[in-house]
């Protein structure tokens, strides 16, 4: 199994207990999980299911403010 289907699946059993038991609070506690990082997780499972609780890069591939490549190429 790979690290992504890991961690996919243990999000998956945070949410399906706290579904079950419906105490999020006492959820977050008995897995060491942040209210935050739950919310968020939820939030991905609804838009996306189970592709929105894999792990996102952290930074996009461009930038707003990023350097055109035509002024690059006038400093080089």
């Amino acid at each position: 199994m790979k690290k992504d289907q890991r961690v996919i699946q243990m999000r998956m059993r945070v949410l399906e207990h706290a579904k079950k038991i419906g105490n999020v609070r006492a959820t977050c506690n008995y897995f060491g999980v942040a209210k935050s990082s739950f919310y968020r997780w939820k939030s991905g499972y609804d838009k996306a299911g189970e592709a929105g609780l894999a792990n996102k890069p952290c930074i996009a591939k461009s930038h707003r403010s990023q350097i055109s490549q035509e002024v690059v190429d006038r400093v080089l």
